[in-house]
C-alpha cells in the first residue's frame, strides 16, 4: 500500500534510507523489454520500487475498464514519489498524460527520451525534471542519488 501522506516532509526524507516508488511510464509496445528492465533496475536499487501500469491494469485482455485504467494511472501518478517515464519511439499517448499528470501534481518526472525528436522537443524538456538518453545514464544518476553524491 502507498502512503499518500508521504510526501509532506519531502525535504526531510534521507534517500539513502528510504523506500521510495516511482510510476514506470511507458508505451505497451516496449512493456515487455522495460519489464525486464524494471527488475534489473529494481536489483541494482533495491530502495525504489517501480510501478508498472501494464502489472497492475490488463486493459488488452478486456479486464480493466476505460475508466478504471485512466483513473487508476493518474492515481498513480499522484501517490508516487514521482515518474520515470520512457519514450521509446513507440506510439503512446499514455506516456505523455502521464507526464502532465505527474508534473500537474508537481512530482518529479525523469524521462528516458531514446530518441534525439524526444530529447529536444520543447515538451519533454518543459515538464521534465531530467532527460536521459539511454536507461543506463538513468540508472548511474539513482545510484549516485542512493549514494548521496547528488541531492
Amino acid at each position: 500500500m502507498i502512503n499518500k501522506n508521504r510526501n509532506k516532509n519531502k525535504k526531510e526524507i534521507d534517500f539513502k534510507y528510504s523506500l521510495r516508488t516511482y510510476y514506470l511510464a511507458h508505451p505497451f509496445g516496449s512493456r515487455r523489454r522495460l519489464a525486464k528492465w524494471q527488475k534489473r533496475f529494481e536489483l541494482t536499487l533495491p530502495k525504489i520500487k517501480l510501478i508498472n501500469p501494464f502489472q497492475v491494469n490488463v486493459y488488452e485482455d478486456g479486464k480493466c475498464g476505460v475508466k478504471r485504467l485512466v483513473e487508476t494511472d493518474i492515481s498513480f501518478t499522484r501517490s508516487t514519489d514521482g515518474t520515470i517515464a520512457f519514450i521509446t519511439g513507440d506510439p503512446s499517448i499514455g506516456t505523455l498524460m502521464e507526464i502532465v499528470y505527474a508534473y500537474k501534481h508537481k512530482k518529479p518526472i525523469y524521462v528516458v527520451a531514446e530518441t534525439e525528436y524526444a530529447q529536444r522537443h520543447p515538451w519533454i524538456i518543459y515538464h521534465a525534471t531530467k532527460i536521459f538518453s539511454t536507461d543506463l545514464d538513468l540508472i548511474e544518476f539513482f545510484k549516485k542519488r542512493e549514494e548521496g553524491r547528488i541531492v
